[in-house]
């Protein structure tokens, strides 16, 4: 295996060299059109949606097919180390006129994943708390299916003030096809409205708002052996809290309850534009009223959870078109800030036979910050046509997680950090009919902070400790802080037809890491993409 990976190194490098030599002929490309239009207008990104009449093409779209599989042990506690994804996936901007302009996307992916145990959750780092298996043993197949569409218009209604509305809706159906078995139904809405104003031809700002409703519910099932007894961990985070048996009157487990979480943000937009020569972009939102719960509202239901925070996010760009070259840089951070507490709650017999719910207080299980930030910087040169000869893309981010999880009177402290940095060139040789691509990337990521720090608030005298799951504790841990190499190859030819550009494509991603003692072994990505532009 590593004389294959070496002779891909080997070979890749020789064939950009030769290519690096070779002539490029002139040649338009509607699916570099497509990139390059999102490149040099950052309104097209935005999710305000009011300026997408300004696009420069009457119309580009993009459609592909993608195959997908991912092998290897070093994955994240809750992934697989053995999957396979396919997908079918498209893309349109459409300029109706010189006032209107519309964007559409529809996505359609299936995943299954082979042994895989871990979080109950999708996505455990979007939720407030965290629900896992207390065996790692039980590993089983898990599948999911993906439906997304996002659609959005922007129109000028005078010279300097134009209005616009984004909707971007997600549906996931999950599950797990061996006992303790459950099955989660997701449902993940934004919806924007915004508006611009063009201070004069150089300067426009814009203001817009999100709201966003995210819903998992989830349903347990046990189909096989009824002796067995399934225990589940109610994790306040760091794998901390408590454990709840599968098969009770009530719980977490019990029923079907929807992790249920809101939010609305406000954003401002700025843009300046010196010309086609340079145009620079900021963004700056504010994420207030974020909210929700776990469990049912209602006298008669149970609401076990109930969390709130709040974030900020910022996001720039430099744009620069050179006589042959363009340049881009950008610039993102982002930090939340999140709170969860259990509720404390009885049940109480009315005179009327009624058994109500009665809440008389609740408890912080969890408080969390999340800091993020990232520079991007791209470059594309030695054009022909929208073709460039060559893109080079460097990349630098740093990520941090700091968590106090509560199960009183103790409590559980964690840092996680790491940070990433990634190089990527492409290039490009044009034929007759279309052009090559061969690509090679390159990064490397390294972490640290502490996994766990166990302590007890003060004039506390229980003995009574929280349950933990160790297993995945380190296992986290390793695979974000553990320091690895990750090398990428790929090829791609594309073909101009009469009225639209098709092309297939082949990826392979590997990741290598050190000092694993927990996780052990890479993990590799081969991907194959066939699709067209027109």
């Amino acid at each position: 295996m590593k004389a294959i990976y070496k002779s891909i190194l080997k070979y890749g490098v020789c064939g950009i060299l030769i290519i690096g030599s070779a002539d490029v002929f002139a040649q338009n490309s509607k699916d570099y059109s497509f990139k390059m239009q999102k490149t040099g207008n950052a309104w097209l990104t935005s999710p305000n949606a009011a300026m997408l009449y300004t696009m420069d093409s009457s119309s580009l779209s993009v459609a592909s097919a993608l195959f997908e599989t991912q092998q290897g042990k070093f994955v994240n506690y809750y992934q697989s180390d053995n999957s396979v994804k396919y997908g079918l996936e498209t893309e349109s901007y459409v300029k109706l006129n010189k006032k209107i302009g519309v964007y559409g996307k529809i996505l359609y992916s299936n995943f299954r994943g082979h042994g895989m145990t871990g979080s109950v959750f999708y996505d455990p780092y979007a939720a407030s708390f965290n629900m896992v298996e207390q065996l790692d043993t039980n590993a089983g197949t898990k599948l999911a299916e993906t439906y997304k569409v996002m659609c959005g218009i922007g129109a000028k209604i005078s010279n300097r003030f134009s209005i616009g509305a984004r909707v971007d809706y997600t549906s996931i159906n999950y599950s797990k096809t061996k006992d303790l078995r459950h099955d989660n139904r997701i449902m993940d809405m934004d919806i924007n409205i915004g508006s611009v104003y063009r201070f004069s031809d150089a300067f426009s700002a814009g203001l817009d708002y999100t709201y966003k409703k995210r819903v998992e519910g989830v349903n347990f099932d046990m189909n096989g052996q009824t002796d067995k007894t399934y225990y589940t961990i109610i994790d306040y985070g760091a794998f901390y809290g408590t454990t709840e048996v599968f098969g009770g009157s009530s719980g977490y487990t019990y029923e079907n309850h929807p992790l249920f979480d809101q939010s609305h943000t406000a954003s401002l937009q700025m843009m300046w534009n010196t010309g086609r020569s340079v145009k620079l972009y900021g963004s700056f939102a504010y994420m207030f009223d974020n909210n929700g719960y776990y469990g049912k509202n209602g006298t008669t239901a149970i609401r076990y959870m109930e969390h709130s925070g709040s974030g900020l996010a910022f996001d720039g760009s430099l744009f620069k078109q050179g006589k042959d070259a363009r340049y881009l840089f950008s610039v993102s951070g982002r930090y939340t800030d999140l709170t969860n507490y259990v509720n404390m709650w009885d049940r109480n017999t009315l005179s009327s036979s009624t058994t109500i719910i009665v809440y008389y207080g609740r408890n912080e299980a969890l408080s969390r910050q999340v800091y993020d930030v990232k520079g991007e910087f791209d470059a594309y040169w030695k054009f022909s046509g929208d073709v460039p000869a060559w893109h080079l893309r460097l990349s630098a981010s740093h990520n941090r997680r700091d968590s106090r999880s509560s199960s009183y009177p103790f409590y559980r402290k964690q840092r996680i950090r790491y940070a990433v940095a990634d190089a990527f060139a492409e290039r490009n040789l044009m034929s007759r009919r279309g052009y090559f691509t061969i690509s090679l990337g390159a990064g490397y990521q390294k972490g640290g902070g502490y996994m766990a720090r166990d302590e007890e608030y003060k004039g506390s005298s229980s003995t009574s400790q929280p349950v933990t799951m160790n297993a995945y504790l380190n296992r986290e841990y390793e695979y974000f802080t553990k320091g690895r190499i990750r090398a990428r190859a790929g090829f791609k030819y594309s073909h101009n037809f009469s009225k639209m550009l098709g092309y297939v494509s082949a990826d392979y991603d590997f990741t290598n890491p050190f000092d694993c003692t927990y996780l052990s072994g890479t993990h590799s990505v081969v991907s194959i993409k066939v699709g067209c532009a027109f």
